[in-house]
């Protein structure tokens, strides 16, 4: 079975929120993303974009919990 195009983006948000996630640091505009083990995997400009929106609401909602 193939996977439609809409899982497919899917799958692609989910794997740059996970890069994102792992990351040590966040530089804006940078699609660089290093891994705490220090392994660099360069994502497509569209994908580090939306996985930078995911990591600030991840961020955000965080930062309420706290409150």
């Amino acid at each position: 079975m193939k996977k439609g195009r809409a899982n497919k983006s899917l799958g692609k948000l989910w794997n740059a929120h996970k890069h994102l996630i792992g990351a040590r640091s966040l530089v804006p505009g940078d699609d660089m993303i290093e891994y705490e083990r220090g392994i660099v995997k360069r994502l497509s400009t569209s994908q580090a974009r939306m996985g930078r929106i995911i990591y600030l609401l991840y961020n955000l909602c965080g930062f309420f919990v706290l409150l």
